[in-house]
């Protein structure tokens, strides 16, 4: 008797697992396709704001996007409509923030230099991405350069900067130097996070035995 009161108990726990199993697959279905139409959304505001003066500066990935359950239900599910509260929100906190103030590039001495680039990121701030560089220069002649650390950010954006690569190419017959970094912003505001893979490029010439920012046209 109490084999078959086991067996009965076994036989509904696998009908009630069975059961759910399929509703939450499809739970996950409904927020995975949610996720999707929202990125779809932001990445389309992103591309079409972005400055053409900027275009040979800074590049952006397809965006990767979550949205908490809260959101979602606060939203109907509607994609337009949390894509809309994000950008919002945004807007909202960076009418709050500081106005930023670049570093002094002379911080760390002669022979060392920050190569930075002011970018504004459409709907989402104006940032600097960074990454400082060693360099041995003669006029205007770069004789070596090399990488310190990793490339990082500061100013006005809401988010984090994660580097992922810094490359130089120096050019014009080493009398200036490219700097692209590739990296992720990421952002959370109002329960949409979104991480916006990105490459900036910052444009350097050599002259008085240092570096100066110049135009990406003059590099």
């Amino acid at each position: 008797m109490k084999n078959q009161k086991k067996t009965v108990v076994g036989a509904v726990a696998l009908l009630a697992l069975s059961l759910a199993m399929p509703q939450t697959a499809s739970a996950n279905e409904t927020q995975s396709n949610l996720e999707d139409e929202v990125a779809a959304i932001i990445g389309a505001e992103i591309q079409a704001d972005v400055d053409p003066n900027e275009a040979g500066i800074i590049s952006f990935g397809t965006p990767d996007v979550t949205v908490t359950a809260q959101t979602a239900n606060e939203f109907n599910n509607d994609p337009e409509a949390i894509a809309d509260a994000f950008f919002q929100g945004v807007q909202d906190e960076l009418a709050e923030s500081p106005e930023p103030t670049p570093p002094p590039l002379t911080t760390f001495g002669t022979g060392t230099y920050v190569a930075d680039q002011n970018v504004t990121v459409p709907s989402l701030g104006i940032a600097w991405i960074a990454q400082k560089l060693n360099y041995n220069i003669s006029g205007s002649y770069i004789n070596s350069l090399s990488k310190s650390g990793s490339s990082y950010m500061y100013g006005i954006a809401l988010g984090t900067w994660s580097h992922n690569s810094t490359t130089t190419t120096l050019k014009r017959s080493r009398t200036c130097v490219a700097t692209q970094m590739s990296g992720v912003f990421r952002y959370t505001v109002n329960g949409v996070g979104i991480h916006l893979p990105a490459n900036v490029l910052a444009s350097d010439a050599a002259s008085g035995g240092g570096l100066h920012s110049v135009t990406y046209h003059d590099c």
